[in-house]
């Protein structure tokens, strides 16, 4: 945050508990970014400091920013997503993209029932239609869960998707402590993963 204009001065005295007198910081004041003015104060007489603005308090450290050039579209994504160590992890990352126009009722259900249909989850994002899909599909002691979420703008309709590897744990011949930190399982589940990315898209 830059210093703001330091302005008019002048020194003050006040009595102390002895009945003398003690000089004390000067009358002077810095105006901050946002148009308010902080004086000086403490025993090293310095400024306060100035109130924090919007900006300062996000935080975008570990964030990264996609942006689509054909559509204007952009979402935010975390650099390193949620896992449980070589147990649960990202296996497609970071999220792709894709945006169609949007043709129909937006619809997020699904009629057919059982193993191998995804799991259908119907949400608002910022006001707009959304749908959140996960499906599973197992291979080589592991399963793969494909997660996508859509959300419909009335104009198009943007395609969010990445895929997370979940190992077998009774698969593997595991130790008791690894079987355990196998089974915690990810610190949060890819649904709300992707809600949160999702909630960042805008254009």
């Amino acid at each position: 945050m830059g210093l703001g204009v330091v302005f008019g001065y002048s020194f003050y005295v006040q009595p102390t508990s002895n009945g003398g007198n003690q000089e004390q910081c000067t009358l002077e004041a810095m105006l901050c970014p946002d148009g308010s003015a902080v004086g000086r104060s403490g025993p090293n007489c310095e400024f306060a400091a100035c109130p924090m603005t919007d900006e300062d308090s996000i935080d975008n450290s570990g964030m990264q920013v996609y942006e689509d050039e054909s559509f204007g579209y952009s979402f935010v994504y975390p650099q390193t997503p949620p896992r449980n160590g070589d147990y649960q992890y990202p296996y497609q990352w970071p999220p792709t993209m894709v945006v169609n126009k949007a043709i129909g009722l937006f619809n997020c259900d699904s009629s057919d029932r059982g193993p191998g249909v995804p799991n259908f989850k119907s949400i608002l994002i910022n006001g707009k239609p959304a749908c959140i899909t996960t499906q599973g599909e197992g291979a080589l002691g592991s399963n793969y869960s494909t997660v996508n979420g859509i959300i419909d703008d009335g104009d198009n309709r943007i395609t969010l998707q990445f895929v997370y590897r979940s190992v077998n744990c009774g698969v593997f011949d595991l130790d008791e402590s690894k079987y355990a930190e196998c089974q915690k399982g990810l610190p949060s589940d890819v649904g709300s993963l992707m809600k949160q990315i999702l909630e960042s898209v805008k254009k």
